[in-house]
């Protein structure tokens, strides 16, 4: 008797090739490999926001239990490099307080990074920009 499992935290892709024998079938490769479903969102800032340079804000997101760490990155135009906020902040962490001291741009994005026990990692970047003013 089989049961449903309704949620896992790690869903599990397994292929498996059979060969023919007289007369039964033989398994004689099976590979497992773990597929990520987890998950991170950024909440704030999203995007439409004018954030005051010299002030602090907090950013915001929702992520999965599984996520171990998490790096908070800022883009902000005419940059063409992100550059790392926070680095390292450990499981559980779902926000930041960022000290804005970036001079003002009318297109900022900022990204947050989760991995996983398996060195995956997962990333949600701002869905608009912001501006710093």
């Amino acid at each position: 008797m089989f049961k449903k499992i309704l949620a896992l935290s790690v869903m599990i892709a397994c292929a498996i090739t059979f060969s023919q024998t007289a007369n039964a079938q033989a398994v004689t490769k099976s590979t497992l490999a773990p597929q990520p479903n987890a998950l991170i969102t950024l909440v704030s800032p999203n995007g439409g926001e004018i954030i005051k340079q010299n002030t602090s804000t907090i950013v915001t997101w929702t992520a999965d239990p599984s996520l171990q760490s998490f790096t908070v990155e800022l883009w902000c135009a005419p940059d063409t490099k992100w550059s790392v906020l926070a680095k390292d902040l450990p499981m559980g962490t779902t926000s930041f307080v960022w000290n804005v001291t970036q001079p003002p741009s009318t297109k900022c994005l900022i990204k947050v990074t989760g991995v996983n026990v398996t060195a995956q990692y997962i990333e949600d970047v701002s869905d608009d920009a912001f501006q710093i003013q």
